[in-house]
């Protein structure tokens, strides 16, 4: 697995490309979400917001994962007006950011997730 930085994520400025990621999923990644999943092993990060966002109905979404000040991981959902979707404490991550923002679209079967840069 290959060290991510935020500077790594910078170069990702829209995507002509998209790719399925499960064959349980009907949800695409941009190039910049794959780089992620790809480099930091997450692609368990994408399952997760999947189920998280199914049947919600929400055209929008913004996420965000963050480490505590106690080392606890968090992965928090809200449709981009700051009304919460989902706020979920992991019992375990190797995610390699402290904090990370990503974004789904609503594409009109399922969810588009990107860097917010992608958009």
């Amino acid at each position: 697995m290959k060290k991510l930085t935020h500077q790594d994520l910078g170069m990702f400025t829209g995507s002509d490309t998209f790719h399925k990621w499960s064959v349980l999923s009907k949800s695409v990644l941009t190039q910049g979400a794959k780089y992620v999943a790809d480099n930091a092993g997450a692609y368990w990060l994408f399952d997760e917001l999947d189920l998280s966002l199914k049947n919600t109905g929400e055209h929008f979404a913004s996420i965000e994962i963050f480490v505590d000040q106690e080392s606890r991981t968090y992965i928090r959902i809200d449709n981009g007006d700051g009304e919460q979707i989902a706020c979920k404490k992991l019992n375990f991550s190797d995610f390699p950011l402290d904090q990370f923002k990503l974004w789904a679209v609503h594409n009109g079967t399922a969810y588009t997730f990107m860097l917010p840069s992608e958009y």
